[in-house]
This record gives structure tokens, sequence and C-alpha cells, in this order.
């Protein structure tokens, strides 16, 4: 797959902000010392991001840090990468096992069961969201 092909879910998420914002490509550049032309051709698709750019973004755009906006650049990210990583290694034992055997079996799923996934993680991460709301 070649890098146009798999890129372009952050230059849309970054350039919607950004335009939601009403910064200009330029304002934006200047504001995260980057180029315009090599901002643009992120938001395009036709660079990668670089590691430190979605922190820099977040500040330009007066985010919040850690917030959904940073999440969604993010993952977004990832999905341009086609790729994630990530750290068990403070995991307790079962869950290191449950990563491996998943990253292991994550091809051979069918539908119905990627959906069941995903009910189990969106029904922990909607815990999770009301329990961290409680606490502040």
């Amino acid at each position: 797959m070649t890098l146009k092909a798999r890129l372009g879910f952050y230059g849309k998420v970054v350039r919607k902000l950004r335009v939601d914002k009403g910064m200009k490509l330029c304002e934006m550049a200047d504001a995260i010392n980057m180029s315009s032309a090599f901002l643009s051709a992120i938001e395009k698709g036709d660079k990668q991001v670089p590691k430190t750019l979605i922190e820099k973004v977040v500040q330009a755009l007066g985010l919040e840090p850690g917030g959904q906006e940073q999440r969604n650049m993010e993952e977004a990210v990832m999905l341009d990468r086609g790729y994630i990583t990530v750290d068990i290694s403070q995991a307790s034992p079962q869950a290191q096992d449950v990563a491996v055997r998943f990253a292991q079996s994550l091809d051979s799923l069918d539908d119905g069961q990627l959906d069941a996934v995903m009910a189990i993680v969106n029904k922990s991460a909607r815990r999770r969201n009301r329990n961290n709301a409680h606490a502040q």
C-alpha cells in the first residue's frame, strides 16, 4: 500500500479543528514552528505525522491536553500508520496474555466476534469515563 493510500485520517481531523478555530494554514504552521508547505502536505496525506506534532497542535489551537480532540488525533495517526503499539509492561499477566493472543488472532476474527469485542471495550470505556467524571 502506498503512503498516499494509507494516510489522510490525521490530516482531515487536524484541518477540521484548524478551520473550526478560524485559523489559517500559515498561522497554524507558524504556531507549531513548521513550514506551511509541510503542514499542507500532512493535511493532504502526503507526509507522515511527526511524533511531536499532536502536542504542538493541541497547544496552538488551545485544546484541552488529553481531551477528546487530542484522542481523536492520536487515533487518526494510528489509523494512518496502519499499526499500533501497546505498552503492556505494567499490565497484569492475564491482561498481557489477552493482548498478545488478541494481536495474534485479530486477522481471523469475523465481524460478529469483532462486534462482541468492541461492545466489551466500549462498555469498559463508558465505565472509566463515568468514574473519571465522578472523581473530578
